[in-house]
């Protein structure tokens, strides 16, 4: 199907090769996020969290967008991957730890992303003034999402532990990418 639309777009438009690279490219990662998107969220219909699952979503994808994180080297390991982290996010929201437990837990977490974001892959450099302004964006939501965490905790109580296992997810996710940029 995906290559259909490009077949398509190739021959109904007077795209340059590089805007048809930039469109193809896109649409690659439209499609790749819509799956990775789709699996978890069907995946978190028998561990009964999808509430949970889509507050996980929507701040770790825009938090590690921003702080930096571990890549794989193909879409099907980065599916592998984005599958796995998520299993351990469910069986941690899951089990019937204290929420209490997990919000101190989540504090060097979030010392972690606050002292090293913006983590860069060492195939992908950032310009100073992207390391800046992720750095600052990074900040910015992690006191949006603390004040969010303390609000569910006296609103929610369990929804505020989705919160805080993002902080240590992406922290362990920057920690990895560290580690691997090390070997290279």
């Amino acid at each position: 199907m995906l290559n259909s639309l490009k077949e398509y777009l190739a021959n109904t438009t007077s795209l340059t090769d590089e805007e048809y690279f930039l469109l193809s490219t896109g649409i690659e990662s439209i499609c790749c996020d819509f799956t990775n998107i789709a699996a978890v969220l069907l995946i978190s219909i028998p561990f009964k969290n999808t509430v949970a699952t889509v507050i996980y979503l929507t701040l770790f994808s825009a938090l590690r967008t921003h702080s930096g994180g571990f890549h794989a080297r193909t879409k099907s390991g980065c599916f592998l991957i984005w599958i796995f982290v998520y299993c351990i996010f469910s069986i941690i929201y899951a089990l019937s730890i204290d929420q209490g437990i997990i919000l101190w837990l989540s504090l060097p977490a979030l010392i972690y992303i606050v002292v090293h974001a913006p983590v860069e892959h060492v195939h992908n450099p950032l310009s100073e003034s992207e390391l800046i302004k992720n750095r600052n964006l990074t900040i910015a939501m992690i006191i949006v999402y603390a004040a969010f965490m303390i609000v569910l905790f006296n609103e929610h109580n369990e929804l505020s532990k989705a919160v805080a296992l993002v902080f240590i997810i992406d922290a362990m996710s920057m920690y990895a990418l560290k580690l691997s940029n090390m070997r290279k």
